[in-house]
């Protein structure tokens, strides 16, 4: 019968600061294994889910410009001689085998000595 007591008074007291050191330092390498897939899953996924710019079609100025005069230039924005914005079609350039996109870039040349703002204006559609 006095076998029977300790065993009911161990497990009654409170663990020692060495079981815990001993039971953290085995489940260390369990948490560094599921940190890791959680990494990996992170690493897979969130490219995944993250939203795609579409492809912009880059043209010459001149091709630009010529679809001003078709009325096929949606929407422009420029900063000094960089020229973004939409055309009213999709556009694959260098065509066949090019990307295809309605939005396109250009830069305009330093020598042109162009009315396009107008142009711009006169091929508004409102």
């Amino acid at each position: 019968m006095s076998d029977a007591r300790p065993a009911v008074a161990l497990r009654g007291r409170s663990p020692a600061a060495g079981d815990v050191a001993l039971a953290t330092a085995a489940q260390a390498p369990q948490l560094v294994v599921l940190l890791g897939l959680l990494l990996a899953l992170d690493w897979f996924l969130v490219p995944a889910y993250q939203p795609t710019t579409p492809a912009r079609v880059t043209v010459p100025y001149s091709y630009f410009v010529s679809q001003i005069h078709a009325s096929d230039v949606a929407s422009v924005t420029g900063q000094e001689s960089t020229i973004q914005g939409t055309f009213r079609h999709s556009v694959t350039y260098p065509a066949p085998n090019g990307t295809t996109s309605t939005l396109f870039a250009t830069t305009r040349p330093t020598f042109a000595d162009d009315h396009l703002l107008s142009e711009l204006l006169g091929s508004v559609r409102w």
